[in-house]
């Protein structure tokens, strides 16, 4: 039970970082649910690090989709992981890293699977679909019908 009770502790960690941290944009709450010093396996390029590139990473998102919304469709929790399918939807009108914005619709996937310890997340993966985010954004072109690709 006491194992159950942490893997639920946990999802609900990881409900308040998408719903509080990147849709309410309350970065003072990552502070209390994110270690200073989380390792991000997948940080945007020329990250911080830490808490703090999380943050960052949630101000250059809040800037390149202004109205992008995050949800969790599903999540599975074991031990001290809990993995989650995550969805979000905005409008590119601002710059997202190199890329100028294009006034389109998004629309994305990705997987994210975070460790904890003492009730923190410290660890964090993804695997996010990037190319389908670049072809939405105009950057590379739609497969051909037919194509391989």
């Amino acid at each position: 039970m006491i194992h159950d009770a942490m893997s639920e502790a946990n999802k609900a960690i990881v409900t308040a970082l998408f719903e509080r941290v990147f849709n309410q944009r309350d970065l003072d709450y990552a502070d209390e649910i994110v270690s200073p010093d989380v390792i991000d396996h997948n940080p945007p390029p020329g990250s911080a690090g830490g808490v703090e590139g999380l943050k960052e990473r949630v101000r250059l998102d809040a800037a390149a989709f202004a109205d992008y919304r995050m949800s969790v469709d599903t999540m599975i929790a074991e031990g001290d992981l809990v993995a989650a399918l995550i969805s979000w939807t905005g409008t590119h009108m601002g710059d997202f890293g190199p890329f100028p914005a294009s006034g389109r619709p998004i629309k994305g996937t990705g997987i994210t699977i975070f460790r904890f310890r003492d009730g923190r997340i410290v660890e964090r993966w993804a695997a996010l679909d990037a190319v389908g985010l670049l072809r939405q954004m105009g950057v590379i072109p739609e497969p051909v019908p037919g194509s391989p690709i």
